[in-house]
């Protein structure tokens, strides 16, 4: 998750870049007007619209996405309120998915930040309180870069004005490289590196942005020489997505093992354009009291554990734990002793397996003792399904063997992030297997085959 919101972040350091960027008569002249009119903008209104596509392939498949969106939304800074409602159509793998978003949020006095999100899918209401909002919303704007700052020769005037929305407007055009941004983009990571956590900063900090360009056509007011319509696109942004990715995927391959996977991301098209943009007399709807009396805060479900602790259900529960807290296995003449690591909860429990989850149910581990079989047949069962899942196409990677307790131990890693462990141990009688599944790392593997007994 942390990877996706670097991602957005980026975005929107990029647009905000641009959106900032506010120069007639001559170029150097209006920027500095653009500039002077920024700094008392307190309030915005304005429509909203995107056009994307994007390609991804890894491992002989592609998949491609498209989205076009509208909506509108408004801004006052100064009355802590912001508006939004967006229109998405998504397309991707022969389907149109409509994305409908409508989002509400004030600021109070304490600078702490009360967010309403309708989904149109389930027609409910998420809240999301947030405390710091004021000061990062300040950081934010301190890190949109002025207009006059940009070198002019990255600036073109157009010669003769045009009206847009019933305004007469200079028409400013900039075309930035992946040189400026480069520059750029580091030293607005230096302004915002304290706000950041050390993994989402690290990330920012690798990505290479010298592929990307952007264009910008600002449709400025001759008056006020504030911006009534931006239209931007920008080029690169698939190779630069795809440089996120190989990052991704090497500290991936570095935790896990196995084998690392390429993935390339080409994005053809990638517009955004604000229209119709006005800075007075905008009002932000207020909240609907349908939504303060029916919002579901999403802190505390994110609090909520999935797995209750106190599971109490005895039907799955079929063979007690003994009076250490552990747990006997048998399967004659096989027999195991499983000491449950500390942040797992005993899901079911059978005479001859046991099966532990965390908390969110992100993490599963299964104890088996299979009789009448061998490491040969049980590491051949091991290729068949790295190879089905090579076959269906949803293979990553999967890691060489190790060894933990006498354990052997292969990863098989699929490219939804899922993770499985598959270890097996030959005993006399059969095999004893753990078994292990998770979404990135499993982080308790060698307290989890260190803490098992195995009888003689």
């Amino acid at each position: 998750m942390k990877k996706i919101v670097a991602l957005v972040l980026c975005l929107v350091m990029v647009v905000g870049l641009m959106a900032g960027c506010e120069k007639a008569m001559d170029v150097k002249t209006l920027a500095q007007k653009m500039d002077e009119a920024a700094k008392d903008v307190t309030a915005m209104g304005g429509k909203l619209a995107m056009e994307m596509e994007m390609s991804m392939g890894m491992t002989g498949m592609t998949m491609t996405m498209g989205v076009k969106a509208d909506g509108e939304m408004k801004y006052d800074l100064a009355n802590g309120g912001i508006y939004a409602d967006v229109n998405a159509n998504v397309e991707a793998l022969g389907q149109t998915e409509a994305v409908d978003m409508e989002v509400y949020a004030t600021v109070a006095e304490d600078g702490s930040s009360t967010m309403y999100m309708h989904e149109s899918e389930t027609d409910s209401w998420i809240k999301y309180a947030q405390e710091g909002y004021a000061e990062q919303l300040e950081e934010l704007q301190g890190m949109t870069i002025a207009m006059s700052d940009v070198p002019e020769e990255k600036m073109t005037l157009a010669k003769e004005k045009q009206t847009v929305s019933g305004v007469e407007c200079y028409v400013l055009t900039m075309e930035l490289d992946g040189t400026y941004f480069t520059d750029e983009m580091k030293a607005m990571m230096g302004t915002a590196a304290e706000s950041l956590d050390e993994e989402t900063a690290a990330m920012m900090e690798s990505i290479d942005w010298s592929a990307l360009n952007a264009k910008a056509v600002y449709y400025v007011d001759a008056k006020t020489f504030n911006t009534v319509q931006m239209d931007m696109e920008m080029l690169g942004l698939g190779d630069m997505m795809s440089g996120i990715m190989d990052t991704a995927m090497a500290k991936m391959k570095e935790l896990m093992g196995g084998e690392e996977m390429e993935i390339t991301i080409d994005v053809p098209i990638c517009k955004i354009s604000m229209s119709e943009m006005s800075y007075t007399g905008v009002e932000v709807p207020a909240v609907p009291q349908e939504a303060i009396d029916n919002a579901v805060d999403a802190n505390a479900m994110a609090e909520e554990p999935v797995v209750d602790d106190t599971y109490t259900d005895e039907s799955m529960l079929n063979n007690p734990a003994q009076a250490d807290g552990s747990f006997l296995l048998t399967y004659e003449p096989m027999t195991a002793r499983v000491v449950v690591p500390e942040g797992l909860t005993v899901y079911m429990s059978e005479p001859d397996m046991l099966l532990l989850m965390n908390d969110d149910m992100s993490m599963s581990i299964s104890y088996m003792l299979v009789g009448e079989t061998d490491a040969a047949t049980v590491s051949a069962e091991y290729e068949d399904m790295v190879q089905t899942a090579k076959d269906e196409g949803v293979w990553m990677s999967n890691g060489d063997a190790e060894d933990i307790n006498g354990f052997t131990v292969k990863n098989l890693i699929y490219n939804d992030g899922t993770s499985e462990v598959y270890s097996w141990k030959a005993v006399n009688g059969g095999v004893v297997m753990v078994n292990c599944a998770s979404y990135m790392d499993i982080p308790v593997l060698d307290e989890v085959l260190n803490n098992i007994e195995i009888g003689e």
